[in-house]
């Protein structure tokens, strides 16, 4: 971008979530507590001993521990849903509840339990419909981004639906595909769903990976390794061949690991450290605010050159016209040069001004404060605009003592006093007055520019200086404006530490008081060159 007269400063590098080195990468190397990964593995013993004795304990354990650990998610989700930094995590949480529903009656519903006489296996149909559901919801949950609160009534209600639905196909109508043949083995509908529900959740792997931003690196680890365990739970479950087999266990052993790390990325990620959580989304969001204004800086360098060049050439082609052919050209034609000549001026300022704006907004201009004096950078702008003022009849006054000295940025200064002057001309009609006088209160220098204009009401007055409600009115004779040197002076005060405000009388005039740091002659920084008259 075209950086202008005024100085540059390079915006501070920020690196993306998760970069080495980062202070959201230390923050968030998340290691397991020993102690809570021995009680696991110590439980996981119990658990496949109890194989030994009695294979349906074996297997009520097992689903246990999920069910146990799904319902948990669940309360801790909804007690926490209108708090998290995340809502869909409360969404995943709800869908758990559901899955721990289907777990239970896949529990009570398994073969050798008794509670369901004359069924034909019904826990393998169970088990299809709770897996089925835990992947379309992983998938879910990392694919929209922030799908919001007000979805979780009809959520619920949609959740409630399938289940019910599940439940009347297996228990009462019992259209529900048969998943498993006593004699046979698997059928070929059971296995395929395995391999729809391993895709899905494989899905739900990669995109998590692509949403990466929004976990620690901890959380992440956990759920990608959850969904990984899950997959090679649900392979196992293609290949046993009776419910009571190795690899049918295998499948269980698999299916409580993935729901353990469910326990550790998920629940004491939402117990133990919500702060983390909350620290990344706030990296994510600095990360898009920087795209965002990195987008800009983009737009407003090509505005700078796609706009800037062809209106100079405007410009220049219209005034030349005028120049060479003034006495051969008709008053007409002549005229509409000059508008053309004025309206290229009027795009120009305004493009010039919008990209000083901008740079200001991006922090990407400094001030340079030095010894200012306030009398001189009054007249020289007064001299500027003299010509101006003579065609309108206007008297221009500058009272300011010769020996007022300010500590401002020069360029920054001569441009806010120049704009006020310009906007006083603008709007004070033929033969009025506009004076510039001087107060020193306390520390600052107050610059008073006073015109006996049209003045404003109060309601135009509170929106002076705001970008979404500058005013762009009519001069007293006609003068356009692009409506934007208040707020660009505005910018600059800020900058250099001044402050500008503003007062008026509807159809008596304004008045604009730009406070100024004082500066002493005696102080060590770098006089200006402009010493007084």
């Amino acid at each position: 971008m075209a950086q202008g007269r005024y100085p540059t400063r390079a915006a501070p590098a920020r690196g993306i979530l998760g970069t080495e080195g980062s202070p959201a990468q230390a923050m968030t190397r998340v290691s397991f507590n020993p102690r809570s990964l021995l009680g696991f593995v110590l439980m996981l013993a119990i658990i496949v001993a109890t194989r030994a004795w009695s294979y349906l304990l074996f297997h009520s354990l097992a689903e246990l521990f999920s069910i146990v650990i799904a319902a948990a998610y669940f309360l801790i989700a909804w007690h926490t849903r209108k708090t998290t930094e995340l809502p869909s995590l409360a969404i995943l949480g709800i869908s758990y509840a559901f899955i721990a529903l289907l777990d239970l009656f896949h529990t009570l519903a398994y073969a050798g339990m008794g509670l369901f006489p004359g069924y034909q296996y019904p826990a393998n149909q169970l088990w299809i419909a709770a897996r089925f559901l835990e992947a379309v919801s992983l998938a879910s949950f990392t694919f929209f981004r922030d799908p919001g609160r007000r979805i979780l009534v009809p959520l619920i209600g949609l959740y409630s639906l399938y289940v019910g639905a599940i439940l009347a196909s297996i228990f009462f109508f019992r259209v529900f595909p048969a998943c498993f043949i006593a004699g046979q083995g698997q059928t070929a509908f059971k296995v395929g769903m395995e391999y729809v529900i391993i895709l899905i959740f494989a899905l739900a792997g990669v995109l998590l990976l692509r949403r990466r931003a929004l976990f620690t690196n901890g959380t992440l680890s956990s759920l990608f390794a959850s969904i990984l365990l899950t997959i090679l739970s649900e392979l196992s479950f293609t290949l046993y061949l009776t419910n009571y087999d190795w690899l049918n266990m295998t499948g269980h052993l698999l299916k409580i690991a993935s729901f353990y790390l469910i326990y550790r990325s998920i629940i004491v990620m939402g117990l133990e450290r919500p702060h983390e959580l909350l620290f990344v989304r706030l990296k994510t969001r600095e990360a898009e605010l920087e795209r965002s204004n990195q987008t800009k800086d983009t737009f407003f360098s090509i505005l700078s050159h796609d706009l800037k060049s062809p209106l100079s050439g405007i410009h220049s082609v219209a005034e030349g016209m005028i120049e060479e052919n003034r006495d051969t050209l008709g008053k007409d034609v002549i005229e509409m040069l000059d508008e053309i000549v004025r309206t290229a001026d009027l795009s120009l300022n305004l493009v010039e001004k919008v990209l000083t704006w901008a740079r200001c907004q991006s922090g990407s201009i400094r001030a340079r404060p030095s010894t200012v004096n306030l009398y001189k950078s009054l007249q020289d702008q007064i001299d500027i605009l003299s010509e101006s003022a003579e065609a309108k009849k206007i008297r221009l006054e500058n009272s300011v003592a010769t020996g007022a000295l300010a500590l401002a940025d020069r360029d920054m200064i001569e441009t806010v006093l120049r704009n006020l002057l310009q906007n006083a001309i603008k709007f004070t009609p033929k033969g009025g007055k506009v004076i510039a006088r001087i107060e020193r209160k306390g520390p600052d220098w107050v610059v008073f520019i006073e015109d006996s204009g049209i003045g404003m009401t109060n309601e135009e007055l509170s929106l002076l200086f705001r970008v979404d409600g500058h005013l762009r009115g009519i001069g007293t004779e006609g003068e356009r404006g692009v409506g934007f040197g208040l707020i660009l002076s505005l910018e600059f005060c800020q900058l250099m530490g001044a402050r500008l405000e503003a007062t008026s009388i509807k159809n008596k005039g304004s008045t604009f008081l730009l406070y100024v740091p004082a500066s002493a002659p005696s102080e060590s920084i770098r006089q200006d060159t402009h010493e007084g008259p």
